[in-house]
C-alpha cells in the first residue's frame, strides 16, 4: 500500500497505522489484519477520477490471495497445538 502511494504523482504525503490504536480512546480501533490509512494529495487533483483508478487497482494489492490465506490458516492452526 505505502509504495503504491509513493508511486502516484498525486500524493502530496501518506500515513500508515497497522493494529490497535493503542491508548488513545479518541483514535480509531483496528485490529488483527487492519490498517488505516491517511493521504494529502496535491492541489488540483481530481479526486473522483483518482477514487475510481484506486478502487481499480488497489484490491489486487491489498487482498491476500487464497494460497496465502490458505498458508495463514496452516500456521495458525499449529499454534493451536
Amino acid at each position: 500500500m505505502e509504495s503504491y502511494l509513493k508511486e502516484l504523482n498525486e500524493t502530496e504525503s501518506y500515513s500508515v497505522s497497522i493494529g490497535s490504536s493503542g491508548g488513545n480512546p479518541l483514535a480509531s480501533s483496528g485490529g488483527k489484519n487492519k490498517a488505516t490509512v491517511t493521504a494529502q494529495f496535491v492541489d488540483g487533483t481530481d479526486i473522483d477520477q483518482l477514487v475510481d483508478r484506486m478502487n481499480t487497482e488497489l484490491p489486487a494489492i491489498v487482498t491476500p490471495r487464497k494460497k496465502e490465506r490458505r498458508s495463514m490458516s496452516r500456521r495458525a492452526s499449529r499454534k493451536a497445538w
